[in-house]
C-alpha cells in the first residue's frame, strides 16, 4: 500500500507538538472518551492495520489498560449524557475532510443528523483541521460565521448539499445588485456542479416583451424571462410583485408557478433543476423550481 499521506501526517503531529498539551489531551481522554470506549476493539484493529499503527502510539489505548491508568490520572468518569449526541436547531457548519483519522467525516455526518440547522461540508482532498486550510475551506468558514443560515433558507441548502436539485442563474437583471456572500455562495454552487448558467441573450427578446406588458408589476422580468426560458416553476423570493407576477397564469404557465417563501414550504423542494432570483436584500442567491 502507499503510506505516504500517512507518514506526513505523522511528521505534521511532530511539528505542532510544542504548540499541544498532553496533559489536557489525556484528562479528556479519560473523562470523555476512555468509558465510553472498547479498547479490545482498538487493539483488534490496530493488529489488523500494522503499518498504520505508529500513528496511534502513545494514545490511551496504548498504554495497556487504560480504564486502571485513567483511574490513577484522577479526571473522574463523564456522565451518561456526556456520550449522547446533541441535538439543536441552531445554525451550525460542520465540516470534515475525507482523510481524517481522528474525527473522521463519519462523525461529522452523525454529528449533522441530530442538528436541524447544520451545513456539512465535506472536502474530498484534505485531513484533519479543514477549517484552518487557506482558500476555499476558510472562505465557508468565514462566510458562515458572517452571515450564519436562517430558519429559512436551511431547507434550501440542505437541499442543494444532497443533490436533490441544482441552480440555474443568469448574470442579468438585478445580478449586480446581489451582495459579494450570495456572489460567493453561487460561485461553489456552480463549482460543485450544482449551478451553471444561461446566457441572458437566449431569453433577451422575451425579456424586453415582458417589460412593456401592463400586467407585469415587478422590475424584475429578467427573472420571469429566465422562469419561461428555462421551465422554472418554484421561486424563492420576499419581493411581493415578484410573487404576485410569478403566480400570474398569464405569466408562467404550464405548470403554474409556485412560491418558497421560508421552511414552512421545505416540501416544495423535490429532485428538480432550478433557477435563481436575485432579490435585493442580503438573501442569498434564490432557487426556483
Amino acid at each position: 500500500g502507499r503510506y505516504s499521506s500517512a507518514e506526513e501526517l505523522l511528521s505534521l503531529f511532530l511539528a505542532n507538538s510544542a504548540f499541544l498539551s498532553v496533559g489536557m489531551n489525556v484528562t479528556i481522554g479519560c473523562r470523555e472518551e476512555v468509558p465510553f470506549s472498547d479498547p479490545g476493539l482498538a487493539g483488534s484493529e490496530r493488529e489488523a492495520h500494522p503499518r498504520l499503527a505508529p500513528l496511534v502510539e502513545g494514545s490511551l489505548f496504548e498504554l495497556g489498560n487504560a480504564s486502571e491508568f485513567c483511574a490513577a490520572w484522577g479526571a473522574g468518569k463523564a456522565g451518561p449524557i456526556e456520550n449522547q449526541p446533541v441535538t439543536s436547531s441552531i445554525p451550525a457548519l460542520v465540516m470534515a475532510g475525507r482523510f481524517d483519522p481522528v474525527t473522521p467525516p463519519d462523525y461529522g455526518r452523525r454529528t449533522a443528523e441530530h442538528l436541524g440547522g447544520a451545513w456539512l461540508v465535506e472536502f474530498p482532498t484534505l485531513a484533519h483541521g479543514v477549517s484552518t486550510v487557506e482558500g476555499c475551506p476558510r472562505s465557508i468558514m468565514l462566510d458562515f460565521l458572517a452571515d450564519p443560515a436562517d430558519e429559512d433558507s436551511m431547507p434550501v441548502r440542505k437541499w442543494l448539499d444532497r443533490g436533490a436539485g441544482s441552480i440555474v442563474y443568469s448574470t442579468g437583471g438585478k445580478f449586480a445588485e446581489i451582495p459579494s456572500r450570495a456572489k460567493a455562495k453561487l460561485t461553489r454552487y456552480v463549482q460543485a456542479g450544482k449551478a451553471r448558467h444561461i446566457p441572458g441573450d437566449l431569453f433577451a427578446d422575451d425579456e424586453r416583451d415582458l417589460k412593456a406588458r401592463a400586467d407585469v408589476r415587478s422590475d424584475d422580468p429578467h427573472v420571469l424571462a429566465l422562469a419561461r426560458a428555462t421551465g422554472v416553476r418554484l421561486l424563492y423570493t420576499a419581493d411581493g410583485k415578484l410573487k404576485s407576477d410569478f403566480k400570474n397564469k398569464n405569466i408562467i404557465d404550464r405548470p403554474r408557478g409556485k412560491i418558497y417563501s421560508g421552511a414552512r414550504n421545505a416540501a416544495l423542494l423535490t429532485n428538480s433543476v432550478c433557477a435563481s432570483s436575485w432579490p435585493t436584500s442580503s438573501t442569498p442567491p434564490s432557487p426556483a423550481t
